[in-house]
Formats: structure tokens, C-alpha cells, sequence
């Protein structure tokens, strides 16, 4: 039996609401803080970026782990949906 080698991916969150606040220095503990426009946006671009990287079938369709927070679930979300890794 050969092994087969498992490909990790580590992805950042798009822009979001917390990353605006300049009077924080650490923005985004909160669960609850969303995407900007221009943070769907990077997400979607990733998306597109990830299908180059990986082609249309997908070497990372297999599984995708996300933070519970809306930023990070967003960003997954919208990132895959543009790689139309479904």
C-alpha cells in the first residue's frame, strides 16, 4: 500500500467589521463580527486563486475546517463556493 500525502491549507479571514476598529490592538475576538464588502470580496478572489492552485477537481475539495466565528466561516464559505470545489 503506497501513503498518500494530506495537503493542509492555512487560510486568514477576509477583512472584517473588527480589523476597522483602529483603537483596538487586537481586532476580532469577537465571534460575531462579519465581513466587509471588501472582505467577501478577498474571499472570492481566494476562491479563484485556490482553483488555479489546485485545479478544477480539487486536491482540497476533501474537507474544510472553520472557526464557529462568522468571519472565518464566511470566508471558507465564499472562498470554496467561487473555487466551485462542491
Amino acid at each position: 500500500m503506497g501513503s498518500r500525502m494530506r495537503r493542509v491549507v492555512l487560510i486568514r479571514h477576509g477583512e472584517s467589521e473588527a480589523n476597522l476598529v483602529e483603537d483596538r490592538l487586537i481586532a476580532g475576538r469577537s465571534p460575531t463580527s462579519a465581513l466587509t464588502a471588501k472582505g467577501e470580496a478577498q474571499a472570492r478572489e481566494l476562491g479563484v486563486a485556490l482553483r488555479k492552485r489546485y485545479g478544477e477537481h480539487g486536491e482540497l475539495a476533501g474537507r474544510v475546517y472553520s472557526s464557529t466565528a462568522v468571519r472565518a466561516y464566511d470566508t471558507a464559505r465564499l472562498a470554496f463556493e467561487s473555487a466551485q470545489f462542491t
